[in-house]
């Protein structure tokens, strides 16, 4: 049952779904079709420069549509989560003041969240600075209070320390999170340092509003989530890997690892783990083999030849005979088509679920997801942009899509995607309840790193007991333990004539 009661006004698009399909050439069509406006999610695309490494959307392929909330971060600043939704809400309200639609883009999920939902960053330390002005009064905030002993385990690396704490003071949410898990098992065992409050019991609070609210979303909201079939999808992130080598990417690579040295030569050994800031983007950790040494010149050198035809000729020479080279490329395609994995799986495992409860809620917000498949770009027209006018054109309309209407076109999932398993109601009915909040330790599946048992959370051992992985290992330890029972019997071994 739609609830119809929404303001007109305040309505929003997000285009979901992994690197590479194609989200901010549909915001493009979609702000020009709709009067809107696109607003930048993702975490890397706020630094300055570094065009193609972060993927922008080339300005001369805007087509004139403005863009919010990019390429304005220093690359020696950190761009907090507190920061962005400061800056996201801002950037929404100026769009609905000037009678524009304000189209979300990008894959850093949890920014989403954190926009989009309420309360969907449990424990962070930049939400409980949700009003500091800036970053350093924030983690001023955050520490004043805190023991010696508590900063020096948020600040470890320490993952099985920092899980041990978690559970020790708060066992309920601990059960929640891998404890694999380190940025999120931080987040939850912070709201108990500066609040002194348990994370599961903030949690607790939260779903009781959302009880009372009807929705835990804040605006009438239309997910579209562009997504492709993995092989083609795992082509083009391979092809684009080598159209950024082909476009400048060996310039910026030289220019980030220029600043790298200057940064280590200060005294920030931070800059070495590159797990914050600019040094998380894909490309230039993979490809640090190659810049060491004279190699950060040496590229730059080639990327900046006056000489079109000798450069793109250096550069083809690079990525097909240059083995270290090659080994970089692999490496960065390798980590790109993984993450592409880790985002489908958000979308999958927390975002679908979360939205399905609203459907249960009977859609206060709206906030239903439609899938476009991305995976021909030869007839993008007809499966992706035209599908999606439909669907926006039916929300901005009426505040929902009768899916009924029409011959088929605004489905949830185009018939050609039925197959993909995108949605699964009966994980949606189940996922984010605290009772399913457990671990599950599979003997049969072990870390190749450290050899012990595999843990899953919740729904999620489920889904690999079915997997062809835990198959194939629970297959091939049957066949040893049969072997080595044969060899028991036959220590010989087996004779042959």
């Amino acid at each position: 049952m739609l609830n119809m009661k929404r303001d007109p006004s305040r309505k929003v698009i997000s285009i979901i779904g992994t690197t590479g399909v194609g989200k901010s050439q549909l915001s493009i069509e979609l702000a020009k079709a709709f009067n809107g406006e696109i607003i930048n999610a993702d975490s890397m695309q706020m630094y300055v420069e570094l065009d193609n490494i972060t993927n922008k959307h080339p300005i001369e392929e805007r087509e004139g549509i403005v863009h919010h909330v990019m390429n304005h971060i220093p690359w020696r600043e950190q761009y907090y989560i507190h920061r962005f939704k400061k800056e996201c809400e801002e950037a929404m309200n100026n769009c609905w003041k000037r009678g524009k639609i304000p189209i979300l883009v990008g894959g850093t999920h949890y920014y989403l969240q954190s926009v989009l939902f309420d309360n969907k960053t449990i424990g962070s330390n930049e939400e409980a600075c949700m009003n500091a002005q800036q970053d350093k009064e924030a983690k001023d905030i955050v520490t004043t209070g805190l023991t010696g002993e508590q900063k020096a385990i948020l600040n470890s690396d320490d993952s099985a320390l920092i899980f041990k704490t978690l559970k020790e003071v708060d066992p309920v949410i601990a059960s929640k999170f891998h404890p694999n898990d380190i940025r999120r098992v931080k987040r939850a065992l912070e709201v108990y340092y500066v609040s002194g409050e348990k994370a599961s019991t903030v949690y607790r609070k939260q779903r009781e509003t959302m009880a009372e609210k009807g929705t835990s979303l804040k605006y009438d909201t239309l997910f579209l989530w562009i997504y492709s079939k993995i092989p083609e999808l795992d082509v083009r992130l391979d092809q684009r890997v080598d159209k950024m080598m082909q476009n400048g990417g060996l310039a910026e690579l030289a220019d980030l690892y220029d600043f790298y040295e200057q940064e280590l030569e200060r005294g920030n050994e931070e800059v070495v783990k590159m797990d914050k800031g600019v040094w998380q983007v894909i490309g230039f950790k993979e490809f640090l083999p190659v810049l060491a040494g004279n190699g950060a010149a040496r590229l730059k050198q080639i990327d900046t030849g006056s000489d079109t035809d000798r450069r793109m000729a250096e550069i083809d020479k690079l990525i097909h005979e240059d083995v270290e080279f090659a080994k970089c490329c692999d490496e960065m395609k390798m980590k790109t088509r993984r993450y592409a994995r880790k985002q489908v799986k958000w979308i999958k495992n927390l975002l679908a679920p979360e939205l399905f409860e609203e459907e249960q809620l009977g859609f206060v917000k709206y906030g239903k997801i439609f899938v476009l498949d991305a995976t021909d770009l030869s007839v993008w027209r007809e499966t992706v942009g035209s599908r999606a006018k439909l669907i926006t054109e039916e929300f901005l309309d009426k505040g929902y899509v009768d899916e009924e209407s029409g011959s088929g076109e605004k489905r949830q999932i185009p018939d050609t995607l039925q197959g993909e398993k995108l949605i699964d109601e009966q994980n949606g009915a189940s996922s984010g309840k605290m009772q399913n909040w457990v671990h599950h330790e599979c003997e049969i599946c072990t870390d190749r790193e450290t050899g012990k048992p595999l843990v899953y959370v919740g729904e999620q051992w489920a889904i690999h007991l079915k997997s062809k992985k835990h198959k194939f290992n629970l297959n091939r330890g049957k066949r040893k333990k049969e072997y080595e029972e044969w060899l028991k019997k036959n220590p010989g071994g087996r004779v042959t004539k």
